[in-house]
């Protein structure tokens, strides 16, 4: 018997070559970072729990992570990034307390 000549046929007869995943490489988490995930880490202590502070808290502390070791930016604007991130974290949870204390009465 011989082989399909189409592929679709048979495909477990054509092994196709798989390529290797390239992870691009990533910085260490430098000193500076772990300020900003900790005052993003502290939201969901400070808003007693709850599962909408814990996923902008430990949302923006993994953004800061992920952005302070990004080596194809300068360390200026991982720190501005990281700035940013954690106000929009604390304002997002300032602005839901704020939203509920208005409807509540």
């Amino acid at each position: 018997m011989s082989q399909p000549t189409n592929p679709y046929q048979a495909p477990h007869l054509k092994t196709l070559p798989t390529p290797k995943s390239v992870k691009p490489k990533q910085l260490p988490i430098p000193a500076w970072a772990w300020i900003f995930a900790v005052l993003c880490g502290a939201i969901p202590l400070v808003t007693l729990g709850g599962a909408i502070p814990a996923a902008i808290g430990f949302g923006g502390a993994g953004g800061c992570i992920g952005l302070a070791r990004n080596p194809e930016l300068n360390v200026a604007a991982r720190v501005i990034g990281c700035i940013a991130i954690t106000a929009v974290c604390w304002l997002l949870v300032v602005g839901m307390f704020v939203a509920a204390a208005a409807a509540g009465g």
